[in-house]
């Protein structure tokens, strides 16, 4: 991955990351990122800095063309996590009944959401079907296409108040579809899950939408190895990262062990 350099500017704000190549401590690098204006405006500061010692400067700001700023995820404690079969509206509102403030939809398969069959209405299209009661809520994604997900998830927006890319499937389906724990591209020959590819997803999806861009995964068999991967999501824009407690297994036996609450 290189040097890297990530600028937040607000809570709702968007990341730009610049990826460098390994510079010694005494070199001085440029970069360029997005800050907002007072007016809610986006504009353009380039500064001169050096590795690991911030400073000040830099010229004057220029107003570029991007979309509007994300909208902010209402506060949040209780989250009702994405079960298969069972995480549709009527029970989404039956658990806000009782104290559920965050809830995610069923796992949305990318390539089928963006089919000219699923028409949008006022309640949503296809699989996501909310009303004004469900909100917050997360659209929950699979697929292994980064603007195949940003063509869905775009789709979504108007009717979630975040997207959820699933890095976490273990089930067979998600084996053959190439997807979740197993993502990979097409032509892969192995299933060890294409890191390259998920941080290239993620990274379409935080540039991409107006809404936060959030993650689910499983734990890899080395707590340091889960932690890089973790830190390469954040840096590729993942704002809120669900960690499931046990590992991957394999298609044929999906639940490797009870979870790792030491490793969580």
């Amino acid at each position: 991955w290189g040097y890297e350099t990530r600028v937040w500017t607000t809570a709702w704000a968007r990341p730009t990351l610049t990826y460098l190549p390994y510079l010694p401590a005494s070199t001085s690098i440029s970069y360029q990122y997005w800050i907002a204006s007072k007016a809610g405006e986006y504009v353009m500061e380039s500064s001169s800095r050096k590795r690991c010692e911030p400073g000040d400067g830099g010229s004057a700001p220029t107003v570029v063309s991007l979309p509007p700023p994300r909208r902010e995820l209402p506060p949040h404690r209780l989250v009702l996590a994405p079960m298969v079969g069972a995480s549709e509206l009527p029970f989404r509102l039956l658990a806000r009944r009782h104290g559920a403030q965050l809830c995610y939809t069923p796992l949305l398969h990318a390539e089928q959401f963006v089919r000219v069959c699923h028409q949008a209405t006022d309640r949503g299209i296809g699989a996501l079907q909310t009303c004004p009661e469900d909100r917050p809520l997360v659209a929950h994604f699979c697929g292994n296409d980064p603007q195949v997900l940003l063509a869905a998830a775009k789709r979504a927006e108007p009717f979630c108040d975040a997207v959820d890319l699933n890095l976490g499937c273990p089930q067979r389906s998600a084996h053959s579809g190439r997807y979740g724990a197993f993502l990979r591209a097409p032509d892969a020959e192995d299933d060890a899950m294409d890191r390259t590819l998920a941080l290239r997803i993620v990274s379409t999806l935080a540039r991409g939408l107006r809404v936060p861009t959030f993650c689910k995964i499983r734990l890899f068999d080395e707590l340091e190895e889960t932690l890089d991967f973790c830190r390469q999501l954040e840096s590729a824009g993942c704002a809120l990262l669900a960690v499931h407690g046990r590992r991957r297994g394999n298609p044929m036996h999906r639940r490797s062990g009870p979870a790792d609450l030491q490793q969580v």
